[in-house]
């Protein structure tokens, strides 16, 4: 398609009259003029290219493909071969045909087509033969996993991690819009929180005086949800990461939590206060490596509307105030536990009756 438009004299230090202009002919490619669809909804991506340059191989799958993203890489075509073993299996066990599968998704293609960020560059036959064998699988994975006996223990298993990054909300909507029997998810349990920072000078001092409700409220207190820092919890972290900068900027709540946590934790140390008031269970071993997975897996994270920006904000307040410094100075050294707190107390009633002595022989 061609576009026609005005240019200035080509000699840029030639006087130019006023008016002095040529028309031009600019070829724009045809998908520049394309107008976008009314009911278009992205909502699978690419990761974005700053985000694969610090550590490309969590977006990258490791076992199983789901979607056409990397359907044509050789070293997943092994697990093809049990997608078609679990598709003949469903079709056994339901007497489905196959005719009335395939209608569905083709009846939703296009739509299919267009929640994918860019052009894909495939035919139509493969992209609906992809999202049969893959939504049939993911049935199949869900149906087996909550069967029991068995089933439990079959090649599934290896790749529940894999499936529970790479699983489209697409094929979902396509398996809820086709009737099949919901799926029960259980054991899924919300985030709890435990507290974080103690920083009453009341409390430092007389621990005991915990047990009592009543001082609760004297406590500037931070809660923070807690999770398990495991071999797994990186990549799973930087996928969910990943489709919040894309599809949810304004209500990434997982990359402002972990940057928040980037902000807490500088050394193995922070890692270990927030392990002993139950914000992390290290299931890493080491509190270093902890505390580098979380600098490292903030890096290139884009904040537009953090939802901890008012916790953010007491926290420096609370920091600007020299007492509660001093206090935290004071804290660390000496009241890091409960025997050095009880030393330090002791030291501190020794040195009193020492000093007392000393004032009441010198005034003697």
């Amino acid at each position: 398609m061609l576009w026609r438009g005005i240019t200035t004299n080509e000699k840029e230090n030639a006087p130019r009259p006023p008016n002095d202009c040529e028309e031009i002919i600019i070829d724009l490619p045809p998908q520049v003029l394309e107008p976008p669809p009314q009911w278009a909804k992205c909502c699978i991506y690419r990761v974005p290219k700053r985000l694969r340059q610090v550590k490309g191989e969590s977006y990258t799958p490791k076992l199983i493909s789901i979607g056409p993203f990397h359907h044509d890489k050789e070293e997943l075509k092994d697990m093809e071969k049990l997608k078609l073993t679990y598709y003949m299996e469903f079709l056994q066990r339901t007497g489905t045909e196959p005719r009335d599968i395939a209608s569905i998704i083709a009846k939703r293609q296009q739509k299919i087509i267009y929640c994918y960020d860019g052009r894909l560059e495939i035919s139509s036959q493969d992209i609906l033969k992809i999202v049969l064998l893959d939504s049939i699988f993911i049935i199949e994975y869900f149906v087996r996993a909550t069967a029991g006996g068995e089933n439990r223990n079959n090649q599934m298993e290896r790749t529940i991690y894999i499936l529970s990054i790479r699983a489209h909300n697409w094929r979902f909507k396509v398996i809820e819009e086709g009737r099949f029997d919901e799926i029960k998810l259980e054991k899924w349990k919300p985030l709890g929180k435990c507290q974080c920072f103690n920083f009453s000078w009341l409390l430092i001092f007389l621990p005991c005086l915990k047990c009592l409700t009543c001082l609760e409220h004297m406590q500037p207190l931070l809660y923070l949800p807690s999770f398990v820092a495991d071999n797994r919890t990186e990549d799973l972290f930087r996928n969910i990461m990943a489709l919040e900068q894309c599809h949810y900027p304004l209500k990434a709540y997982l990359c402002n939590y972990m940057v928040l946590l980037d902000h807490l934790i500088n050394t193995s140390e922070d890692v270990e206060l927030l392990a002993d008031n139950g914000i992390i269970v290290n299931a890493l071993g080491s509190y270093e490596v902890v505390a580098t997975m979380v600098n490292r897996i903030a890096v290139e994270i884009v904040e537009e509307n953090s939802c901890y920006s008012d916790v953010a904000k007491d926290l420096k307040n609370h920091y600007r105030k020299g007492c509660n410094r001093n206090i935290g100075y004071l804290k660390s050294p000496y009241f890091s536990n409960l025997w050095r707190g009880t030393a330090t107390v002791v030291g501190l009633i020794i040195l009193g009756f020492t000093l007392w002595d000393f004032v009441r022989s010198t005034v003697k």
